[in-house]
Order: C-alpha cells, then sequence, then structure tokens
C-alpha cells in the first residue's frame, strides 16, 4: 500500500508559532507512514535549522499569500497530495476559495491559530469563518475552547475538529551559552512574539514602568519582529524606559532567555493556545498572563508559578501591573538562582504524548472517512 502524501503549506520557513508547531510535528513524524511535503510561499524568514532529509522543500517565492493562488494551484496539481493542511488561516481560506481547480481526491484541513470570535469582527471575516471554513474537510484547533468557539459563533459540526496540542520538546535544554540579559540584579521579565497590536505589548510597557519605584534594576526583554516596533521605541523612550526595555529581535534560540529570566509575561489581547508561553513553561518559568483566554484559565488553574491578572478590558494596565508586582514580590531574590516550576500541565504537549497524537489524527484525515 503506498503511502499517504502530506502537503503542509506555510507562509515562512520560520517565525511565529504555528510555524513552530508544524515544523516541530514535520521533524518528528514518522517518514514510513507519509509521503512528505512542505510548501513555503515567502523567503522573507529563512529556516532556522536544518529540515528533515526524508522532507521535500518545494520553495514558491511568492511573499504575500493573496497573489500565490496559480502558484499554489500548479504545486498541488503536481504533487498530487492526498491531504494538505495548512499553517496559517489565510492560505487555508485562499484554497477553499480555489478548490474547483484542485484534485477532487485532495483533502484540506485547516488550523486555527487563535479564538475566531476574538478576531475584530466584519462581514468578510464573518464569511470567512462561517461559509469558507465550513467547506473544509476538518479544522484543527488547539483547545476544546476553541472547538466550542468555532461551532457556537460560526456553526461548525463537531465531527469536523479535531483539538491536537502543539508539540513541545520537554527535554531541558543544554547549558553552556551566554546569559544574554544585561548584568545586573533584576528582576528579569521576558515575553515573546510577534510585535503587533494583539500581542498588547504598548500595555506591558504601562505597565512595567511603576514596577520600577520597587525594582530599580527590573529588565524586560521582548523577543520578535514585527510592525509596532517603532511604535514600542517611541513609547519606550517616553515612559524613560530605555535602560530597563530591550527588542532583541527575532531570537533563533529563546531558551537563552528563559534560562535566567525571572518569568514569562503574556500580554496578549487574543491567543488560542500560545507557544512560546509553553515554551516557557518547559523551561520552568514562572508565568503572568491575563485571566481572559478560557483555554489557558482551564489548563493552569490551580497550578503552582502561575498568577492571573484580573483583567479589565477596558483598562487592562494596572491589573497587569499588579499582577506582576504579585509574582516579583515571592519570585525575587537578589543574588539566588530563578525560582523553576515543575509544571505539570504539560504532559499531553510533550512530544512522546502529542506526536502520536497528530499521527493518527493525520493518518485518519488522510485515508479513512470523514463526516
Amino acid at each position: 500500500m503506498n503511502k499517504p502524501r502530506l502537503l503542509v503549506l506555510s507562509q515562512f520557513l520560520s517565525g511565529g508559532g504555528a510555524v513552530q508547531v508544524f515544523l516541530r510535528v514535520l521533524q518528528n513524524l514518522d517518514p514510513t507512514l507519509f509521503d512528505i511535503h512542505f510548501g513555503i510561499l515567502s523567503e522573507e524568514r529563512p529556516a532556522t535549522g536544518p529540515l528533515p532529509a526524508y522532507l521535500t522543500l518545494h520553495r514558491l517565492r511568492i511573499p504575500r499569500a493573496r497573489h500565490a493562488a496559480f502558484a499554489l494551484v500548479r504545486l498541488i496539481r503536481s504533487v498530487q497530495p492526498d491531504l494538505i493542511v495548512c499553517a496559517n488561516s489565510h492560505i487555508c481560506q485562499l484554497l477553499l476559495i480555489v478548490r474547483p481547480l484542485l484534485p477532487a481526491k485532495t483533502r484540506i484541513v485547516g488550523r486555527l491559530e487563535t479564538t475566531a470570535s476574538q478576531l475584530p469582527r466584519t462581514r468578510l471575516r464573518n464569511f470567512l469563518y462561517s461559509t469558507v471554513y465550513r467547506s473544509a474537510d476538518a479544522i484543527l484547533c488547539q483547545s476544546e475552547s476553541m472547538a466550542d468557539d468555532l461551532i457556537r459563533h460560526f456553526g461548525h459540526i463537531r465531527e469536523r475538529i479535531h483539538v491536537l496540542p502543539n508539540p513541545i520538546d520537554l527535554a531541558p535544554a543544554p547549558a553552556g551559552s551566554p546569559c544574554p540579559w544585561p548584568p545586573g540584579p533584576g528582576p528579569r521579565l521576558l515575553a515573546i512574539g510577534r510585535l503587533s497590536p494583539e500581542k498588547g505589548f504598548l500595555t506591558l510597557l504601562e505597565a512595567v514602568a511603576p514596577l520600577r519605584d520597587r525594582w530599580p534594576h527590573l529588565q524586560l526583554s521582548l523577543l520578535g519582529i514585527g510592525p509596532e516596533e517603532s511604535d514600542l521605541r517611541a513609547r519606550i523612550r517616553e515612559l524613560g524606559l530605555s535602560q530597563s526595555v530591550s527588542l532583541p529581535g527575532q531570537i533563533r534560540n529563546p531558551v537563552e532567555y528563559c534560562r535566567d529570566a525571572t518569568l514569562f509575561v503574556l500580554s496578549s489581547t487574543r491567543e488560542g493556545m500560545p507557544n512560546a508561553m509553553l515554551e516557557a513553561a518547559a523551561a520552568g518559568l514562572p508565568l503572568v498572563l491575563p485571566d481572559t483566554f478560557p483555554a489557558l484559565n482551564s489548563l493552569l488553574a490551580h497550578a503552582p508559578g502561575v498568577w492571573f491578572a484580573q483583567q479589565n478590558p477596558v483598562t487592562p494596565t494596572p491589573s497587569l501591573s499588579a499582577a506582576l508586582a504579585s509574582a516579583l514580590q515571592t519570585l525575587h531574590r537578589p543574588g539566588s538562582r530563578p525560582a523553576r516550576f515543575q509544571h505539570t500541565f504539560l504532559a499531553p504537549f510533550g512530544l512522546e504524548n502529542s506526536i502520536p497524537a497528530w499521527q493518527q489524527c493525520l493518518l485518519h484525515l488522510a485515508t479513512g472517512d470523514l463526516p
């Protein structure tokens, strides 16, 4: 029996959490089960590491997905995949629109990067999620609450939704790399994500500013790139935080920052299951985050080493600042190693549990009967 042919499509070879999830899946899938192909639209972000030798890479070299329709059709007709899995929602939406031009046997699967109803509601977005997305053969969600959201707000049926955990490597990171943090007693706050409004980094800057009265040597590192970088740098100067906040850009190995960080802070206004938070938790970091995400509330409720900011969506800054102050009061001990936690909630995300779940689901989607 021939192996099912799997084509994963992504905007970039590296970058945000969605790309990292699929890279880790592709690096750990059993190549005896699939004929694996990986299609990349843009060359803007090169790979941060080697790709598996068993993977066939297709480079389309098209910066914007909206210009990629014909190139994608040509690629799919050439590869003749049994199953297409889209790492990015905009690629999935494009494929579903041009589906009449694709091989009839090919099944198309999308994956949600965030909870759909948290996105700004427009007529176009409502149409995409309630009509276009419902024509997919299956949708992958990162949590049960994301699946429930699709059903409740956009009329999807549960049988076509599959909940799969983001794969995380729980093995201890090798030591030896130099500390990237500025010298000083700290505390050291770490945030990771695209520098864009939904990550709430401007709110985080506002929340951090008053903490320096009590912790004058506080350091905050925002790892990532994005369109809000110039606004963030301007606000850092306005708040007098130039000696306290750094924007190192996109870091190939954020674990280097995790090793000496006091805590990880999530300040987003919308999230699915943030990969950066899971990676930080795998490094043992304490976590500070808003209480506005049902999936995270359910996962992290009563977990040690977790502080929730009781968020008011109108004025989120005071509650985030208060949660950070509460965590630092407990955690920060100058001259001592940063506190670390065994986050048992990570067990389903470990490679030994998550990769078999992905393999079983993908095999079923490629070869089994679908509703």
